[in-house]
């Protein structure tokens, strides 16, 4: 939906099988408009949707297995933009899909278990990119990925049982760097993390019921910093 705060009415964009220029899918991921003005709208199960303002329109990519350079999966989760105005799309089961306006193919990356170096999982929940330029990658089940461009490598930090300096959780749906270069990081089930990037060790803030001060939920799902000093996290309780 979108809403025209001026006639306070929201206008629908919905499915329809019958017109291929329609949202390819009603269910929605996530959306994100990329420097030039491009919104792209990942569906679950519909492809990658980019729209038109000016016709109302959408172009719809999707995986063919036929085409080694589409999109790695018509199931993408997570968008995000660099400074090179890549397009990072993070997919479920596919992996990571990279897009550029500058070339018509999707260019992807995925786990190869033979591989240590490869991406640590094909599920991809979020992004971001730090100070100095470098892309980190939350994964659903893999932990925390840093790619390095160059090498075209990831290195992964994973949670390690019985270690608390390692990550609380593998399932990470949020990225967040303060003022300071920590990065904190919301997980599904394991509540939030305080990282380091220079160390790779971790300190866990959990929900302890008997503690009322403690964090109120575990399943962390955003993060904000206010530059006042404060980490606001939007959870599954408050």
């Amino acid at each position: 939906d979108r809403f025209d705060k001026d006639s306070k009415r929201f206008i629908h964009y919905k499915n329809n099988p019958n017109d291929p220029y329609y949202l390819s899918n009603n269910f929605i991921n996530s959306i994100y408009e990329t420097s030039s003005g491009l919104l792209f709208v990942a569906t679950y199960g519909g492809g990658l949707n980019i729209f038109d303002r000016n016709t109302g329109k959408f172009d719809v990519y999707k995986k063919d297995p036929l085409k080694p350079e589409s999109l790695s999966s018509s199931y993408p989760l997570s968008l995000f933009e660099d400074q090179s105005e890549t397009l990072w799309i993070g997919t479920y089961g596919g992996g990571l899909s990279s897009y550029s306006r500058y070339r018509s193919k999707f260019g992807v990356f995925k786990n190869d278990p033979l591989n240590p170096k490869s991406l640590s999982s094909n599920a991809i929940r979020s992004f971001y990119i730090d100070k100095s330029n470098t892309l980190w990658i939350g994964t659903r089940g893999g932990g925390l990925n840093k790619f390095d461009s160059e090498k075209g490598e990831f290195k992964a930090y994973k949670s390690v049982p019985n270690d608390n300096q390692t990550l609380s959780s593998n399932e990470i749906y949020f990225i967040l760097e303060d003022e300071l270069g920590f990065f904190w990081i919301g997980t599904s089930g394991g509540g939030l993390n305080k990282f380091d990037p220079k160390t790779g060790k971790s300190q866990s803030f959990q929900n302890d019921p008997l503690n009322a001060n403690s964090l109120s939920n575990n399943f962390i799902y955003y993060l904000l910093d206010d530059k006042l000093g404060s980490i606001w996290a939007g959870t599954d309780g408050g």
